[in-house]
């Protein structure tokens, strides 16, 4: 009566593989498409979808850096993809700089070097102006 085990383990390892197998095709087809125009008309709708997300709740930048509805969004939309992808790097990169660069400052206080810079014009200007 002895029955041969079956190989679970063999079963079960093949049948997660096939499994997880199934899943990583469906997505790639879902979300990459089936051919190489499919995937480009879909990577342009995710960049142009993130573009104009971005021009309705723009980001704090720093003063140094250009707004980003300096150009109008049609006109943005214009441009191609890979140019669109590098301005949206830019835009990632500029936000975490606008964010050291804001945590940097002090609130509302001067440093000592341009405090003692705006008492020095001060005094010039006193020298210069008496009342």
């Amino acid at each position: 009566m002895d029955h041969p085990s079956p190989n679970w383990d063999k079963i079960l390892v093949e049948s997660c593989i096939t499994l997880l197998q199934c899943i990583w095709h469906d997505q790639n087809m879902h979300i990459h498409g089936t051919s190489k125009i499919e995937a480009s008309t879909k990577l342009r709708e995710r960049i142009l979808s993130r573009v104009t997300k971005l021009y309705t709740h723009p980001p704090k930048l720093h003063k140094c850096f250009p707004k980003i509805t300096s150009i109008p969004l049609n006109v943005r939309l214009k441009r191609n993809t890979t140019n669109l992808q590098r301005w949206l790097a830019r835009i990632s990169h500029q936000q975490h700089v606008s964010r050291i660069l804001q945590s940097t400052q002090s609130s509302g206080q001067l440093s000592l070097l341009h405090a003692y810079k705006c008492a020095n014009i001060n005094i010039s200007e006193r020298q210069k102006y008496p009342p």
